[in-house]
Formats: C-alpha cells, sequence, structure tokens
C-alpha cells in the first residue's frame, strides 16, 4: 500500500518536469527528437543516482525523499532544455 501510495505522489510531483518538456518540444517541434517521457525518465532517474550517490538522509523519510526527487528532476528538466537550446543554436550558427 505504502509503495502504491508513493508511486501516485512521485507522478504527482513528475508533472512539471514533463510539462516542461511537452513545451519545449511544441515550441521547437522540428529540431527536437526525443519523446518527453523518455526525457523526464531520464532526468528522474539521472536525480535518483545523484541523490544516492550525496547519500542525503531525510528528515520525513520517504515523503521528503520523494519531493526531493520530484524538485530535482524538475531542475535537471530545466537544465536540460537549456542546454540543449544552447547546443542547437551554436551548432546551427557554426553551420551557417
Amino acid at each position: 500500500m505504502l509503495l502504491v501510495f508513493a508511486l501516485l505522489i512521485q507522478i504527482v510531483f513528475l508533472g512539471p518536469a514533463l510539462l516542461v518538456w511537452s513545451l519545449f518540444k511544441w515550441f521547437r517541434p522540428n529540431q527536437f527528437g526525443v519523446n518527453p517521457y523518455l526525457a523526464t525518465l531520464g532526468c528522474f532517474i539521472i536525480g535518483v543516482a545523484a541523490t544516492f550517490a550525496l547519500n542525503l538522509e531525510f528528515e520525513a523519510g520517504l515523503f521528503g525523499g520523494i519531493i526531493y526527487f520530484g524538485v530535482i528532476t524538475f531542475v535537471l528538466s530545466i537544465a536540460s532544455c537549456i542546454v540543449w537550446f544552447l547546443y542547437r543554436v551554436l551548432r546551427a550558427r557554426s553551420n551557417a
């Protein structure tokens, strides 16, 4: 039961990251080749790996970890979109 609750809460906290990737795909449709769901999942996996690499202990237990995973996934999504956009702009400028 706790696992189902944690999964539902995680889906709610991954919503903003999925929104970032969906908006990025909407504004850059011809230059974007990654599925927003896979990009969100990739950012989530990187966030979980970063959390375990930093060996963080949460005061609120599992719920604190779920919130942290959602926030770090959102931050990684924004950073990845910015890096992707800058890469495309610099690549297009060097080809011109």
